[in-house]
């Protein structure tokens, strides 16, 4: 593997605040699911309290960096209300990783807010990003020089168009113009965040994790479709980039999705749709979702081609259907990032998602992503076979 500063390939797995600590009652997603009485994320695996036995874990699996957030309704329950026990207890979480040598990538919003910010109209509120500049300047003050690589926001997009566009996630909105406006405020609050962590931090790798989509036009003699693809491409790929040029030390790729882009027009979907990858007899996982792990390093590759960044594959994953499916999964994946390197992408580190099973926002508890499965009862912790798969990877056996 191509080395990273001197600093050797980063093999890791990732995980998001909510999504596995458990007891997060100041949460907008924690409202948002009683309120509509849906599957609650309640206790989560209560990594809260077992974060030092899950990184132990993650350490005996061979793995050297983790991907990890923050909680900032935790840590700001009201507006400048900041509680100092969460700030140690994530001070208590830095400090396990490093005693056990172990990178660390930070995330400082991944999808949730405060409820109290989104009783304010979330990210549609452009004092939002006043907020957003506070709290990132708390975390750089509390943990900056401990902190290896800095995620600002995962995935805008797709948490713009989950909320304000499609409505599956909260606020529930479906608005094109509602939804431009938060993409727009969260681009620049990635900005914002970035000018803030290098002026404290000179020296420090600051990025965004950007869901990359593998697209192919579904019929290549077709023009109509080459040109639905490039539609595509410009807004779920390009966009965002665009936005926030020039605020990137490396690139965080999230891939999950390679899409086959018909042509098509109706009022409500306009020209541009997916094909569906089961009506092509392609693999699929649990979730139906295809699985496609060359398009991995497809987008590694394209992405390098375009910017000339460092790059991360900062999330990676699947809701396998078999064990031998994620094991084969996770091998391909792989085989697709060095294939990027030898073609000249300079890919520094590979982030599974996720490191345990964990709540899967509006899919519940149904969908098993993680190297450690976790018993919903008793919450004891078990490596699958494919973490042991994974291992050998992280040590170079295979």
């Amino acid at each position: 593997m191509v080395k990273s500063n001197g600093v050797g390939f980063l093999w890791g797995s990732a995980t998001s605040a909510y999504q596995v600590e458990g007891g997060n009652i100041w949460s907008d997603w924690h409202f948002w699911e009683k309120q509509r009485g849906l599957e609650q994320c309640g206790q989560a695996v209560r990594h809260y309290e077992k974060f030092a036995e899950d990184f132990t874990l993650a350490k005996q699996l061979g793995q050297n960096a983790h991907r990890f957030s923050m909680e900032w309704a935790r840590i700001e329950t009201a507006p400048g209300q900041i509680s100092q026990s969460e700030i140690e207890h994530y001070r208590q979480v830095i400090k396990t990783l490093k005693s056990l040598n172990l990178k660390i990538c930070l995330t400082l919003h991944h999808f949730t807010l405060p409820q109290w910010l989104a009783n304010q109209g979330g990210w549609e509120n452009n004092q939002a990003i006043e907020y957003f500049k506070r709290y990132v300047q708390l975390v750089v003050k509390e943990f900056g020089s401990d902190i290896d690589l800095w995620v600002t926001i995962n995935e805008p997009l797709v948490l713009a168009t989950e909320g304000y566009l499609y409505g599956h996630w909260p606020p529930q909105i479906k608005s094109y113009r509602r939804m431009i406006k938060v993409v727009n405020n969260l681009a620049q609050a990635h900005q914002e965040a970035y000018k803030i962590i290098h002026e404290a931090l000179p020296q420090a790798r600051v990025g965004l994790a950007h869901n990359f989509f593998s697209l192919e036009p579904y019929r290549r003699w077709f023009i109509l479709d080459e040109w639905a693809t490039i539609r595509a491409d410009n807004f779920w790929n390009k966009w965002l980039m665009k936005l926030t040029t020039g605020s990137h030390d490396f690139i965080g790729v999230n891939y999950y999705f390679h899409q086959r882009v018909l042509f098509s027009f109706n009022w409500s979907r306009g020209f541009v749709a997916f094909a569906d990858p089961k009506k092509l007899n392609k693999e699929i996982s649990s979730l139906g979702w295809e699985v496609y792990p060359s398009g991995l390093g497809e987008v590694l590759l394209t992405i390098w081609q375009r910017y000339h960044l460092p790059l991360y594959v900062t999330e990676n994953g699947i809701d396998a259907q078999s064990e031998a499916q994620r094991a084969s999964f996770i091998t391909r994946s792989v085989a697709a990032v060095k294939q990027a390197q030898k073609q000249g992408a300079e890919v520094k580190g590979y982030f599974y998602w996720s490191l345990l099973d964990n709540f899967e926002w509006d899919k519940g508890y149904q969908p098993k992503f993680g190297l450690i499965e976790v018993d919903r009862k008793t919450f004891v912790r078990t490596p699958r076979e494919s973490a042991r798969v994974y291992a050998e990877i992280c040590s170079d056996k295979i």
